[in-house]
């Protein structure tokens, strides 16, 4: 997915917070604005009275003017089913709208309308969900009935004022800003979902659509922060969806986002980039065999496999949202271009993110093809173990399932301890003094351990010590991508 850093900085009219020119990265209006029905931005026209006092953090919101032209009015006179005005929350500088509860609900000033049997919908938000309820419309009739788009726990509804429906698949996300964009193409009665410009899922379904009237914008069951808001009255296909989601990531910043600790990293292995199914550069695709990866870090140490009968799977369904995994058997693993040592006298940190296919006992991340190196990380099942060349090494309890997970290592030389996190928090501690080298020359497996089947994904090794706010940011980052926490 694309990604291109263009913010413009012009002020519109009626601007609050930060200038309308900031809002839905790099100016007023979306990439596309053919169609464009309704267009809510909580940089503009967001008022804490009748549309005469801009808000500002932590007012109620009287009244939202609609930004696509058609005039539409959102509006609440009543001060306990008001949203709350927010800075900063969906990230640096934005604005955005909070809802506490199923009470809080914003009206339309007359219903926005689509005719569902000459026109399609595109909708797309960018919220960060707080609740975990089963139930939350996002536009809907007041009372909820009809004529409404949901979320009810996984799945994405779409109906008419007929009562006719379609839904289909939409991961629910917590305690994270995301981009959702939901399409039903009328005229094929094709229901298309997408999280961050990604395809999730699509369905057909046959039916004599009626129209689409929604008076209501968020309303029982949601509880978290808004912020931008787009309807249309046409289809958008994959492409359109990611240039309208990569125009709203300029502004939110939730994918493809630099790597946040760069200093003292001896390799970085990512998936989705430089994977090939030979020596020559041919680009992996799903069910291949990987031949090559190529290192992200400045170190270009390529991770290679010539034997076809160990070479891991590219998979590019098994770690949601698009991601792609190597998968890898009991003997399956890639070698390093160059050895990586680091000194007994130094401190580490190790990351990864992998899924389990079954909960076997061993999988082994980073290690050695051929003893008498002893050096390696493997994940097993009731404890993390991180040995040294000299084969020292102590038993950290963690109990591991089938779950897709951050893991980290952090080995502190200074204070002899090793810390394994989970998903960036600390799962155990404990003492100990190595003393041997790590030398690591092949990733996803170490001789004389049967590799468990398993996904994995981003690798990183830095030749540092983290500590737990650096774990935490780095563990953050990774969550953008994968959504696990």
């Amino acid at each position: 997915m694309s990604f291109t850093l263009g913010i413009s900085l012009g002020i519109g009219s009626g601007s609050v917070g930060p200038p309308a020119g900031s809002g839905g990265g790099g100016g007023d209006n979306p990439p596309i604005t053919e169609e464009l029905q309704l267009y809510i931005n909580p940089e503009a026209d967001v008022y804490s009275d009748a549309g005469t006092t801009l808000a500002v953090n932590g007012d109620y919101i009287r009244q939202i003017n609609d930004q696509s032209g058609n005039s539409n009015i959102l509006e609440q006179a009543t001060a306990s089913a008001q949203f709350q005005y927010t800075t900063d929350i969906l990230g640096t500088g934005n604005a955005g709208f909070y809802k506490n509860g199923s009470a809080d609900i914003m009206n339309f000033n007359t219903p926005v309308i689509i005719n569902g049997a000459i026109q399609s919908l595109t909708f797309y938000a960018v919220y960060s969900r707080t609740t975990n309820g089963n139930v939350s419309y996002l536009l809907t009739l007041p009372d909820n009935n009809y004529n409404r788009i949901l979320q009810y726990q996984s799945t994405i509804y779409i109906q008419d004022e007929d009562a006719d429906s379609i839904f289909a698949g939409s991961t629910k996300v917590l305690n994270q800003v995301v981009i959702k964009a939901y399409v039903l193409n009328t005229s094929t009665n094709v229901m298309t979902t997408y999280l961050d410009g990604q395809q999730e899922n699509t369905v057909t379904l046959a039916k004599t659509w009626a129209d689409f009237s929604f008076s209501s914008f968020f309303g029982g069951g949601f509880g978290g922060y808004i912020g931008n808001v787009m309807l249309y009255s046409d289809a958008h296909d994959a492409t359109q969806v990611e240039e309208v989601s990569d125009w709203l990531n300029e502004k939110y910043k939730i994918y493809n986002q630099p790597l946040p600790i760069t200093d003292n990293l001896e390799v970085y292995y990512n998936p989705d980039v430089d994977v090939y199914s030979d020596a020559i550069g041919t680009p992996a695709v799903d069910g291949d065999y990987v031949r090559q990866m190529d290192d992200q870090s400045d170190n270009s140490n390529t991770a290679s496999q010539s034997s076809a009968s160990v070479q891991p799977i590219y998979n590019t369904s098994e770690l949601g949202n698009g991601n792609a995994s190597l998968f890898t058997g009991s003997n399956d693993g890639l070698e390093f271009s160059s050895s990586i040592v680091i000194p007994d006298a130094s401190s580490w940190a190790f990351y990864t993110v992998y899924k389990k296919d079954v909960l076997g006992d061993y999988s082994a991340a980073i290690g050695n093809r051929v003893y008498p190196t002893f050096a390696h990380i493997n994940f097993r099942a009731s404890y993390v173990r991180a040995t040294d060349d000299g084969n020292q090494y102590n038993w950290n309890s963690f109990s591991d399932d089938t779950t897709l997970k951050i893991m980290t290592v952090v080995v502190d030389s200074s204070a002899n301890t090793i810390s394994v996190y989970k998903n960036g928090s600390l799962a155990v501690s404990n003492s100990i003094t190595y003393s041997d080298d790590f030398t690591f020359k092949s990733l996803f497996y170490h001789t004389g351990i049967p590799g468990t089947n398993t996904y994995w994904g981003n690798v990183l090794l830095y030749s540092d010590l983290h500590d737990a706010t650096q774990v935490g940011e780095v563990s953050n980052w990774l969550n953008q991508k994968y959504k696990i926490y």
